[in-house]
């Protein structure tokens, strides 16, 4: 037999040790847990159902991977992995426990946060034979510490400056806003230090004041002071400030929240400015303002508004808006407003008439702006109004005046038209002016640089009076000068012009008038006077001519007679009979220049017959063509095939063109060796032109005047007698023409011949005369056989 009373005193122990132990992890808040070494469950305490939702039965039969997410479970798996590594590795710590924090899946389907304790169970020889683990559910603890960190960043991230000081205004904490204030780099400089410190010298006994109010009653708002940062700037801060207590409410600490508020009294002085600004320009502007609300109603004005209607505040809080707008004008802005009250505009501009209270009308004009909230919705308007009356009552008379001038400018007999001085280019034409220059409407002519018209011969004197017209706003002078209009016509006009503004800029304003057959009247007369003036020369001098021809006529044939009777004679010397030969050459000359005399002098009636004048120009270039070609004489010779016929004596008209061609022929023979001629038909209007254009040297203006009077000639002494041009231009002038020339030393000279085209009844005259029998028929035989 043996004693097993102490065998039995110590399973009784144990037993009630086994109770105890169950009876706490059956009541503990914590889920207690025993798995074994594959992670089965063997115990899980009951609180798992509050925690996680699961009964014990439920809990037991789930895997221990199924219980938890699978990051907190990867996690839980490490750890231990770890622990039983360095278990096998000889490394062993029974007091070393693991503390992990992870979330476990609850019944319902959301997440618990959890924290898990876990330790490993060992048999008697201390090898792991399971885990016992301890979870507590935390999600209060991790919804402080959320609250904690938000609170951290908060004091963090703040812009106001955080400062935290104790019971005696040291400072114990201060955040990265309260450093910057202060212009300090690191904590450790100003924890410790006193606030009060900072506070400008003249505030501190207000800021110890303030304190002192603040450990009384718990908290101060929106005490301001000025305080000294390291710098030494100046800078005017508010704060708030709060008694903190400890658990028992007792107070343990201040903090203050302080925020730079140098910018926004700065901004509320400007504002405040600006606010009385505004009252100044609202009370003594001559504008007319006034507050609207969005109804219309009117809720303030101003004196100058008061002014402009007549009625006061009062009366116009009792007033509709339709009482003093006009009728025509009340509903002119209406889209206008409603787009305002829709968000689409701002503002706008518009003249309306009002009704005054003595019941006259004013025009004004309206600016009208809106003013809305935050949101963007209408508050109120603000409608300035000006007194426009005056300016309408001008803009009417400058329209009325507008339209005056536009008659007058457009009715006119004269061209007008306004050229930008700078540009020169026509800014506005009238009718007149377009149609005289050759447009085909005013719109053509619009943009046209007017000097661009100018003939190139007056271009530049143009210009000059121009420019004078442009900087000379009295410049009253008259100028003619040459045109060449759009559609090629050659006109003479009168112009004058006088700065002005057209468009706010310089202008010259300028009137053309047409004055080409003013100045073709000019040219006849002076051509008539000129042949008046030559007919009587070339009379004068024909008689002389006639009577001087006859008495040098029998000595010359003497001279001529007696130097053939002595060159005869074979005895003589050769000296002589070279003298004698030379005195008949000039007795010749002398007897051709005495025939052309009586040429000029006897003027008999031209022979007048129906002739094609291009047939005589052919006949005569055929006589010339020969002398040309060897003179290296370039002709051209351009024939208008419709060319009329005139009535002419044909070989009169033939010695006219020989005597041209000859002169331009010699002309450039001296002076190129060589020359060109040009020969040309036309029809113009009712006469044939006939021209002859050389490119020889030209003719002077001195001479030009010169040219057809008896014994002119620039040939040397031998080579003329200075009475062919004077003959021609008798010839042409009998048949009721005429010749002139045109030359400009150096470039070459033009000759015309104009011969008036056969009228109907000459062409039937002429029918009449070519009937058999008749002389005309004889004549025509005779011209065609010459």
């Amino acid at each position: 037999m043996r004693d097993i009373t102490e065998c039995k005193r110590a399973e009784e122990a144990l037993r009630q040790s086994e109770a105890r132990y169950r009876l706490l992890a059956e009541n503990v808040k914590d889920v207690i847990t025993v798995v074994d070494m594959n992670l089965r469950p063997t115990y899980i305490s009951p609180s798992v159902t509050q925690l996680l939702g699961y009964t014990v039965e439920e809990a037991l039969a789930m895997s221990f991977e199924e219980g938890l997410t699978p990051a907190s479970f990867d996690v839980a798996i490490k750890a231990f992995s770890e622990k039983l590594t360095a278990e096998a590795s000889g490394q062993k710590d029974l007091r070393d426990s693991i503390v992990l924090e992870g979330e476990a899946k609850h019944k319902n389907g959301h997440l618990v946060p959890i924290e898990m304790g876990g330790n490993l169970l060992r048999d008697a020889e201390g090898k792991p034979v399971g885990i016992l683990g301890v979870t507590r559910d935390i999600t209060e603890r991790k919804k402080a510490e959320e609250e904690l960190r938000r609170l951290s960043d908060a004091v963090r991230m703040s812009t106001d400056s955080i400062v935290i000081s104790d019971l005696e205004g040291n400072i114990v904490d201060v955040n990265e806003a309260g450093l910057k204030m202060q212009g300090i780099n690191s904590k450790a400089d100003l924890i410790g230090l006193k606030s009060f410190d900072f506070i400008a010298p003249e505030e501190r006994e207000k800021a110890l004041s303030d304190f002192s109010q603040l450990l009384e009653e718990g908290r101060v708002n929106d005490v301001q002071y000025h305080i000294l940062t390291r710098e030494g700037r100046r800078v005017l801060v508010e704060t708030n400030a709060s008694v903190m207590r400890g658990r028992n409410g007792e107070p343990v600490g201040v903090v203050a929240i302080t925020r730079d508020i140098t910018e926004r009294k700065r901004m509320e002085e400007a504002l405040k400015e600006n606010e009385e600004r505004f009252r100044a320009v609202f009370e003594g502007t001559s504008l007319g303002i006034a507050l609207v609300d969005i109804k219309t109603n009117i809720l303030g004005i101003n004196p100058a508004f008061q002014r402009l209607f007549g009625y006061s505040l009062e009366e116009f809080r009792g007033m509709s808006n339709l009482e003093y707008l006009h009728p025509e004008d009340a509903m002119a802005d209406a889209n206008l407003y409603i787009e305002m009250l829709k968000g689409k505009r701002d503002h706008y501009t518009i003249d309306k008439r009002y009704i005054r209270k003595d019941g006259g009308v004013v025009w004004g004009r309206q600016n009208l702006s809106v003013v809305r909230d935050a949101g963007g919705k209408p508050q109120y308007f603000i409608a300035m109004v000006e007194d426009i009356s005056q300016r309408k009552l001008m803009e009417e008379a400058l329209r009325q005046s507008e339209r005056n001038y536009r008659v007058l400018f457009e009715g006119t007999i004269d061209g007008m038209f306004v050229t930008d001085a700078e540009t020169i280019k026509v800014v506005i034409a009238n009718r007149t002016a377009a149609i005289m220059c050759g447009f085909n409407s005013v719109e053509d002519a619009i943009g046209v640089n007017p000097i661009d018209l100018v003939h190139p011969d007056d271009k530049e004197r143009v210009l000059g009076f121009f420019m004078e017209d442009a900087s000379d706003e009295g410049n009253q002078e008259v100028h003619e000068f040459r045109a060449i209009t759009k559609d090629g016509r050659e006109i003479w006009l009168s112009g004058m012009g006088t700065r002005i503004e057209y468009g706010g800029k310089p202008a010259v304003l300028s009137s053309i008038r047409d004055i080409t057959e003013r100045k073709r009247m000019e040219e006849e007369r002076q051509r008539m006077e000129e042949q008046l003036r030559l007919a009587g020369r070339l009379a004068a001098v024909g008689e002389l001519s006639a009577g001087i021809a006859h008495e040098l006529n029998n000595p010359i044939a003497a001279i001529q007679g007696f130097a053939q009777f002595l060159a005869a004679r074979k005895d003589l010397d050769e000296t002589i009979r070279n003298d004698l030969d030379t005195i008949y050459r000039e007795s010749q000359r002398a007897a051709k220049i005495t025939q052309n005399l009586l040429s000029f002098a006897r003027r008999h009636e031209p022979e007048k017959h129906f002739i094609s004048l291009n047939e005589v120009i052919e006949k005569t270039l055929e006589l010339q063509a020969h002398p040309m070609k060897v003179n290296n004489i370039e002709l051209v010779v351009e024939l208008a095939p419709d060319l009329p016929k005139t009535l002419a004596d044909f070989h009169q008209m033939q010695q006219v063109f020989v005597n041209i061609i000859n002169n331009a022929e010699q002309a450039m023979i001296e002076a190129h060796g060589k020359g060109r001629l040009v020969v040309k038909t036309k029809k113009a209007g009712h006469i044939i032109q006939i021209s002859f254009a050389d490119n020889g040297p030209g003719i002077s203006e001195e001479n030009m005047k010169r040219i057809f009077d008896p014994f002119f000639t620039t040939k040397e002494v031998g080579k003329g007698t200075g009475l062919g041009l004077s003959i021609c231009y008798g010839l042409v002038e009998a048949h009721g023409g005429r010749i002139y020339a045109r030359s400009k030393l150096g470039q070459g000279a033009t000759f015309v011949v104009e011969l008036p085209i056969a009228s109907e009844n000459e062409l039937v005259a002429e029918a009449a005369l070519l009937k058999p029998g008749s002389r005309g028929v004889k004549w025509k035989k005779q011209r065609e056989q010459y």
